[in-house]
């Protein structure tokens, strides 16, 4: 069991055909970008239940107007269909204020919402790029914090949405930030929600639009157990793992959950692997996929989300798991798809909502791992720990692995991997 994690093949997903890779595959999925080209990462912004609402890049500091141009034409050519909002349409994105202060005419107003900061009011530059972008019809948000006065009110007549930095005023000030929204119509975001009890707070107030450390971290119970199913799932794994089990001990396995063999077969039948014939029993897909690859995507199921939950977890942890295989593919690390499986198991802490010290002494997991889980150590720690600096927008904590060229790029890829996933899953 404690080798559990440790040999797997390395398949790549190009589109919905599962292919061999080879080593280095991301020149040939996407072309690395030059070395002056920005880093750029994506944030979720969530509604009152928890559904992603919109997107937010996060960007590298002190860029010039070259590399902000170059980089809305990459979220506008790239990103713009990547990310899925309400009622499967491309997520708005909010443009930060470096960004929306250098956005070029002729882009979709529907799509992009710029974020601009009325304490540059006073800027007659500032000034001028506000009234072009609400004359050419941008649904438009003022970034505010409840430590300055509210904007002025010609910027307030033409806005749509006040984007509150959630501050040492607490409740108070974003009940005053509240008032003025209401007094001029405009929906309420906020920023660095700190707690749950702040969370519904917020939403009686009548905010929107969340984004935050409780959000994207959920809080953890101390004391919990994996679930029945999540169980099951680990010793199917496990099985998988060893060269002695044949066909009949797998069904055997999953016969504890009447509702896993549905579950993988759909997946197996689903578009995300193209077969050519529909496959009806699990030896069948043993046969047809080999036991490497079902491990693949067997494992995805442990990321499945509870009601409540934000489903944006369950992307999230796929491109997670997807850049740690790559990065690893590409450092000429050993067995890649063992840091896919690290990077999966990282976020099962926020998934299963037990504390990752816990989680881990009820996973048969060797020491390596162990190491990456509980404080990034290790080989597979240090991919880890540069994957979820990436995420976060923490580009000056990078380590840079590989080329700075190639860090957008994978990033990219991993994001369509998961929408094509999550798509092809959810038909």
């Amino acid at each position: 069991m404690s080798a559990f994690w440790s040999s797997f093949a390395t398949p790549i997903i190009i589109g919905y055909t599962v292919l061999k890779a080879p080593r280095h595959p991301m020149n040939r999925i996407y072309p690395p970008m030059p070395d002056s080209a920005p880093l750029l990462a994506m944030r979720a912004i969530y509604a009152s239940d928890l559904e992603l609402a919109a997107i937010e890049p996060l960007l590298e500091a002190n860029q010039d107007r070259h590399s902000r141009l170059a980089t809305i034409e990459l979220i506008n050519e790239e990103y713009s269909d990547l990310i899925e909002g309400p009622a499967q349409r491309p997520a708005p994105i909010f443009l930060p204020a470096q960004l929306a202060s250098a956005l070029p005419p002729g882009l979709s107003t529907e799509l992009f919402v710029p974020v601009l900061s009325p304490l540059q009011a006073q800027d007659s530059d500032i000034q001028d790029v506000f009234q072009r972008l609400a004359d050419a019809g941008y649904r438009l948000a003022l970034e505010v914090s409840d430590a300055h006065p509210p904007p002025p009110v010609s910027w307030l007549q033409q806005a749509h949405i006040i984007k509150l930095q959630y501050g040492a005023q607490g409740i108070q000030g974003a009940q005053k930030i509240a008032q003025v929204a209401e007094q001029y119509d405009l929906e309420l975001a906020v920023d660095n929600v700190p707690g749950h009890e702040e969370f519904l707070a917020l939403q009686e107030l009548g905010y929107c639009f969340f984004s935050g450390i409780l959000l994207d971290k959920p809080d953890c119970a101390s004391g919990g157990q994996l679930s029945n199913n999540r169980m099951t799932l680990l010793q199917l794994l496990s099985a998988l793992r060893d060269d002695s089990t044949n066909a009949s001990d797998i069904e055997t396995i999953v016969l504890n959950d009447p509702g896993l063999t549905f579950k993988i077969l759909r997946m197996v039948n689903s578009a995300a692997l193209s077969l050519s014939r529909e496959v009806d029993s699990l030896a069948h897909a043993v046969n047809l996929l080999g036991v490497q690859q079902l491990q693949r995507w067997v494992s995805l199921f442990l990321l499945e989300t509870a009601p409540g939950q934000p489903t944006e977890l369950f992307r999230a942890s796929l491109i997670r798991a997807r850049m740690c295989e790559i990065l690893a593919e590409m450092a000429d690390r050993d067995q890649p798809l063992t840091y896919f499986l690290t990077g999966l198991l990282s976020n099962l802490d926020l998934i299963a909502e037990i504390p990752m010290d816990e989680l881990v002494d009820q996973l048969p997991l060797n020491q390596e791992i162990r190491d990456a889980l509980l404080d990034k150590s290790g080989p597979m720690g240090q991919v880890v720990g540069e994957v979820a600096h990436y995420e976060a927008g923490e580009f000056e904590q990078l380590t840079y692995l590989i080329p700075k060229a190639h860090y957008e790029p994978c990033y990219r890829h991993c994001n369509a991997w998961a929408t094509q996933i999550q798509r092809s899953l959810s038909h």
